[in-house]
């Protein structure tokens, strides 16, 4: 490693207040960015330094500059959480109650799955951010994590449930991030979300250039295995994804055990998406979605599905599965659909396929027509089309009250 140039910093005063913003992850280098903002009216500047070792590290926190550390040679997410803990607890392990990453303006190269958890964190909330995130300083776009699979053929995904996976209840956050990949087929979910009370926040996150290709059962890009569990998803884009294998979807809220969940859709795009349906011909290569007891799926603040394909099943953009006797909430408040498709299977009638273009929208029990829990008044169409009938929505229903 070439010597990093000393930078002079002044004595730490007790009347200032200083503030260490973020641990910033640069990719394809050994080391760590990192970024002290020092507020002085004085002489108010940015001091970022790169550190590789066996050259020290500054740490500062609540006024006090405390040591000068030599660093490991190895840098990841996981490290940095570490690296947390021993800045404002001491010891690795030590519990903070949030845990704050920004990614550097260069990228993040993630070469292997993640899983984020309360015991192995050491936290209750994980936020990954952009280069100093609510700073005047702050990059500008969007900070890239890259997912390095290595080629179709690597089982670099062998025993994990998703690239990023999320359980014991932890809150998991991103901001202003895009993920892209090397163009590898992944067999495995980017965000998996499972256990009681895990909860995702995406604003202004993009999934651009996506393949999915699942090997046992549909999948989603983001992979909710619902357990009173809420996904607020605000000025997102996913866009060029391709969902093959066993099919899948954009967002999949799986929720086989009936249990709660609130979910919130605004400002996001879902453009040209396209996956095959499953062997029951489900769909929705956008949205897909179990709705049971204390359930509400909410999509709204113009949103837009824009060329979302099914093929060989039902729902282009979206797939609803409703235990319509149960307390819920389905309601497009204010979203346009464009040039969305549902394509019937080439071969086979059944099980039935190519209905709803739009949506596809079934289920269980009797719906109440007076309990407005189904509400699609801000849906907007143009163009959207179904081999099979229902080119904007279609319904199934055993019995209305």
């Amino acid at each position: 490693y070439t010597p990093v140039p000393a930078i002079k910093i002044p004595p730490p005063n007790p009347d200032q207040e200083q503030k260490v913003d973020s641990v910033l992850i640069r990719a394809q280098h050994s080391c760590i960015k990192r970024s002290f903002i020092w507020k002085d009216d004085y002489n108010s500047k940015q001091i970022l330094r790169y550190i590789a070792p066996p050259f020290p590290l500054l740490h500062l926190w609540n006024s006090h500059l405390l040591s000068r550390v030599t660093l490991p040679p190895c840098y990841s997410i996981d490290y940095a959480l570490k690296q947390i803990s021993v800045e404002l607890g001491g010891i690795p392990t030590s519990i903070i109650p949030e845990k704050r990453i920004g990614i550097c303006e260069e990228g993040y190269d993630l070469k292997s799955p993640i899983q984020f958890s309360k015991t192995s964190s050491y936290t209750n909330i994980v936020k990954i951010m952009k280069q100093l995130y609510l700073t005047k300083y702050n990059m500008e776009g969007k900070a890239e994590i890259k997912i390095i699979k290595g080629g179709d053929a690597s089982s670099i995904e062998n025993g994990h449930k998703g690239w990023i996976s999320a359980n014991e209840g932890i809150e998991l956050k991103f901001y202003f991030i895009k993920f892209i990949t090397d163009k590898s087929k992944l067999n495995i979910p980017i965000i998996y979300i499972e256990d009681q009370n895990t909860n995702l926040e995406l604003d202004s996150v993009t999934f651009s250039d996506i393949n999915l290709s699942p090997s046992d059962l549909p999948k989603g890009i983001i992979h909710i295995d619902v357990d009173n569990t809420e996904l607020i998803v605000s000025d997102c884009i996913f866009e060029d994804i391709s969902i093959e294998g066993e099919g899948g979807s954009a967002i999949r809220i799986e929720n086989d055990q009936e249990k709660s969940f609130d979910v919130t859709i605004e400002g996001t795009q879902f453009n040209n998406i396209n996956s095959t349906g499953d062997e029951s011909e489900q769909g929705g290569s956008a949205i897909y979605a179990q709705i049971r007891e204390d359930c509400s799926l909410i999509i709204d603040d113009s949103c837009e599905f824009n060329d979302c394909v099914i093929e060989s099943g039902n729902g282009g953009a979206i797939y609803i599965d409703i235990d319509y006797s149960k307390n819920f909430q389905f309601k497009i408040k204010d979203a346009t659909f464009r040039h969305n498709k549902a394509l019937k299977h080439n071969s086979k009638d059944i099980p039935p396929s190519g209905y709803g273009g739009v949506i596809f929208l079934t289920g269980t029990g009797y719906y109440d027509v007076d309990s407005n829990q189904i509400d699609l008044s801000g849906m907007k169409s143009d163009s959207n089309s179904a081999d099979n009938g229902g080119n904007n929505i279609y319904i199934v229903m055993p019995q209305l009250e």
